[in-house]
């Protein structure tokens, strides 16, 4: 189940919660059901902390402050299928890019960061370190991580528009709609 707190779910088949408490009593009366449940409000600037990879933290925070080691995690991890999945979904938003990286970060000793690598124009490929990557393309993937890696059962997005172009914002409700199956659902609250 995907809850979003913001405008996105405005529009389609999608379910909703209606008013601010209903929807918060109808959340608690099934959270029961569910083993899980995870708040979001993605913050950009943290998305791009460097961070010091541990097993046991690969599931997104919050805030997103861990995505270096939830993508560290995916891309070394032996689903090869999601790699491709989360590196398919980037580059039918960005054309020219080939992959992501998670290297070493400059400073302090085992710590991580997030690059990306894009296609150079008939020559070198090109690679963009995360503080120099927009806020759409950062918050782009992180909902991508949140898809392709361990989630728990229910997440509740706050406000998913905020930094997104309205393209974006299209491909992330279908990217939230793909990822409710069986009894999913998407949701809405004011």
């Amino acid at each position: 189940m995907v809850c979003i707190q913001g405008q996105v779910a405005a529009s389609g088949s999608a379910s909703r919660l209606r008013g601010g408490r209903s929807g918060a009593t109808r959340f608690q009366r099934d959270r029961p059901r569910f083993r899980s449940s995870g708040r979001y409000q993605l913050i950009p600037r943290d998305l791009r902390n460097d961070v010091l990879p541990t097993p046991h933290d690969a599931v997104l925070s919050p805030s997103g402050d861990n995505l270096v080691t939830v993508l560290d995690a995916l891309l070394t991890g032996p689903d090869r299928d999601a790699v491709r999945g989360l590196e398919d979904a980037l580059r039918d938003a960005v054309k020219s890019l080939r992959r992501v990286s998670t290297p070493a970060a400059a400073g302090a000793a085992g710590a991580k960061t997030i690059e990306l690598i894009l296609a150079g124009n008939g020559g070198k490929p090109v690679t963009i370190p995360c503080a120099q990557v927009s806020d759409g393309a950062m918050l782009l993937l992180a909902f991508l991580a949140l898809a392709y890696s361990d989630t728990p059962d229910v997440l509740l997005i706050e406000e998913p528009e905020n930094g997104l172009h309205s393209e974006r914002l299209r491909d992330i409700v279908t990217l939230l709609r793909r990822m409710t199956t069986g009894d999913g659902a998407i949701a809405r609250a004011r």
